[in-house]
C-alpha cells in the first residue's frame, strides 16, 4: 500500500471503520523531541482519499470522526504528505461528494455541512483550530 495515490473505501455506516483506522493515515512526528521530522503514514503517497457511506451517523451513534478527518488533512499539510482531495459521500443517493479539501487546504464550508449533516456545531471556527460540540435535537 505504500505506492498507493488514490482510495476510496465504500461501507454501509461510519460505525463500520472506527477512528482508529484513520489514525493511520495520521502523519506523526517521527521522535517526540525532534519534531522537524515526520514519520511516514500508511500510504504516504496517497494524493486522492474518499469515504463512500450508505448513509451517516443517526443521532443515537457517538462517533465522532470529525476531528479524526481535520487530524488526517492537517498533519498530512504539514509534511510532504499532503492530500490533494478528500471526498466524502455520506448518503447512498449522493452523486457529488462534500469535499473536505480545497486549493490545498482545509474546506471550511465543507466541514461546516458536515458538522450539520452531523449534529455538531462549530462554535470555534479557525483555520487552525476547530472544536465541535453536540447539538441537541429535538
Amino acid at each position: 500500500m505504500s505506492g498507493l495515490e488514490e482510495l476510496v473505501i465504500h461501507n454501509a455506516q461510519p460505525s463500520s471503520l472506527g477512528a482508529k483506522v484513520f489514525q493511520a493515515l495520521v502523519v506523526q512526528p517521527a521522535h517526540a523531541r525532534d519534531l522537524g521530522k515526520w514519520g511516514a503514514p500508511l500510504c504516504p503517497l496517497l494524493q486522492r482519499f474518499g469515504l463512500r457511506y450508505d448513509r451517516w451517523l443517526r443521532p443515537s451513534e457517538q462517533i465522532d470522526l470529525i476531528p479524526v478527518f481535520k487530524s488526517i488533512i492537517q498533519s498530512r499539510e504539514h509534511s510532504n504528505c499532503a492530500l490533494e482531495s478528500f471526498a466524502l459521500w455520506i448518503r447512498s443517493d449522493q452523486t457529488d461528494p462534500l469535499e473536505l479539501i480545497e486549493e490545498s487546504q482545509m474546506s471550511k464550508e465543507g466541514f461546516r455541512r458536515l458538522a450539520d449533516e452531523s449534529g455538531t456545531e462549530p462554535y470555534l471556527f479557525h483555520p487552525t483550530r476547530m472544536k465541535w460540540t453536540r447539538k441537541v435535537r429535538n
